[in-house]
């Protein structure tokens, strides 16, 4: 019996004499080289956006790597600035502390050399005024003597003698004497008092037309002859009464002084008596 099967043509099957070769149809190959060509171009992508990362990943690192370079350059930099500024300012620290250690001792110098200038300048003036004094005129009164022309209660006294004497260095001009007495109640009785507390004791008042007297000569007082007196209280317990003789001059270096005498009598006394002021005479 015939076999009409078509059999299957294996890899071993070999075609006979004047067999033609019929080509197989391929439906899958098209899609596979689509897909190849799909999974080709996604690769190419994929290494293309690689290859772009990649760049771009070593882009930014070598300018993250130059931007960290740039910001260590500036902090060091900074600290550097910042490490000179310290010491410029710690010198100038150090050269004000000096200063200041320099002002300080100069201070206590200059104020050791002021004491010491006052302490010159005082002693200048000391020996100034010392000198002054040897080369200046010095006047003094000489044998004042008074006369009790009336006795109490209505008391009068003269100046009997009066002689002004230049015992300084030089001559003194403008001489100018001034005579007067006062009285009063004066209680107690005090040794020491002295009445030349008034202002015509103290305060030199020489006059330009008064005369000169040239150093180590005198003259008479021109007061010689002069009168002075009052009454006194009958209810006077303890009273005084004091006469006196003032003289102002100039001397050469133009400074004015006065030389004054006086006497005083305590009243009531059974001999009234003229005695010499306890300071008795007085230079100024």
């Amino acid at each position: 019996m015939p076999d009409n099967d078509d059999p299957k043509k294996t890899r071993a099957y070999k075609k006979q004499d004047g067999e033609k070769e019929i080509p197989e149809s391929d439906d899958v190959g098209p899609a596979l080289k689509t897909l190849s060509s799909q999974l080709g171009s996604f690769l190419d992508e994929i290494k293309s956006q690689r290859d772009t990362d990649n760049r771009e990943r070593h882009t930014d690192r070598y300018r993250q790597w130059w931007v960290t370079r740039i910001e260590l350059g500036v902090a060091f930099f900074t600290l550097l600035v910042l490490a000179l500024t310290y010491g410029v300012y710690n010198k100038i620290l150090t050269t004000e502390n000096t200063q200041a250690t320099i002002m300080s001792n100069q201070a206590t110098i200059m104020d050791k050399q002021r004491n010491i200038a006052d302490k010159q300048a005082t002693n200048l003036a000391r020996q100034l005024d010392d000198a002054e004094k040897v080369q200046a005129a010095r006047l003094v009164i000489e044998d004042l003597k008074y006369t009790i022309t009336s006795a109490p209660p209505n008391l009068t006294v003269k100046v009997e003698n009066c002689v002004v004497k230049n015992v300084g260095s030089s001559v003194a001009d403008q001489i100018t004497f001034t005579s007067g007495g006062a009285g009063g109640r004066v209680n107690p009785k005090s040794p020491d008092y002295d009445p030349r507390t008034n202002s015509v004791f103290t305060t030199p008042n020489p006059s330009p037309s008064g005369f000169s007297l040239a150093q180590g000569t005198s003259r008479p007082c021109p007061i010689i002859g002069d009168s002075s007196g009052g009454g006194i209280p009958g209810d006077a317990k303890v009273w005084m009464e004091s006469y006196y003789v003032a003289i102002s001059y100039v001397d050469i270096f133009k400074k004015s002084h006065i030389t004054s005498e006086c006497r005083i009598m305590w009243l009531p006394s059974d001999n009234p008596t003229l005695e010499t002021c306890t300071n008795g005479s007085l230079q100024q």
